[in-house]
């Protein structure tokens, strides 16, 4: 199963156009978008797509996506439970934090709000952060029975 995992997309205050996201996200099965997407107009983009979406939303969003999303989700897919979470604060011990918000221990964490790029492990728990849309970056993933590829892509 093949998930494109989207972050801080920030549109319009930082990414001033939307880009083609149908020659983004051909590929992926699945769109997981983890927080400060600021306005749905991106979100409506999205659907057009066709393609199941998990999102959750960030400490920039605007409420009608605050109002209308998760701000954290707790996933099994194939073998696999995965975290979805954006974050906040100081990215200093940011991990630390958002693995306390999820009741049972997921075996992945996607999350953003760093808009760092980043791919390991801590204490069992997998941390997976696209890095930031509006910078050009984001991230595919592919689940297997037995493990979880990577792949940081941009599209700038």
């Amino acid at each position: 199963m093949k998930i494109a995992v989207l972050s801080d997309i920030h549109y319009p205050t930082r990414l001033r156009e939307i880009p083609d996201l149908s020659d983004l996200l051909v590929s992926a099965d699945q769109i997981f978008i983890l927080g400060d997407i600021v306005s749905s107009k991106v979100l409506d983009i999205i659907k057009l797509l066709g393609k199941p979406i998990n999102c959750v939303y960030g400490n920039m969003d605007e409420t009608d996506i605050v109002n209308g999303y998760p701000s954290h989700l707790f996933l099994k897919l194939m073998n696999f439970k995965i975290g979805l979470i954006h974050g906040w604060g100081a990215p200093f011990g940011i991990r630390k934090k958002i693995t306390q918000v999820f009741k049972e221990k997921p075996d992945l964490i996607l999350y953003g709000h760093t808009h760092q790029k980043y791919d390991k492990v801590e204490n069992s728990i997998r941390y997976i952060n696209p890095g930031a849309f509006c910078d050009g970056e984001y991230c595919m993933i592919n689940i297997h029975m037995d493990h979880i590829d990577t792949e940081f892509l941009t599209w700038k």
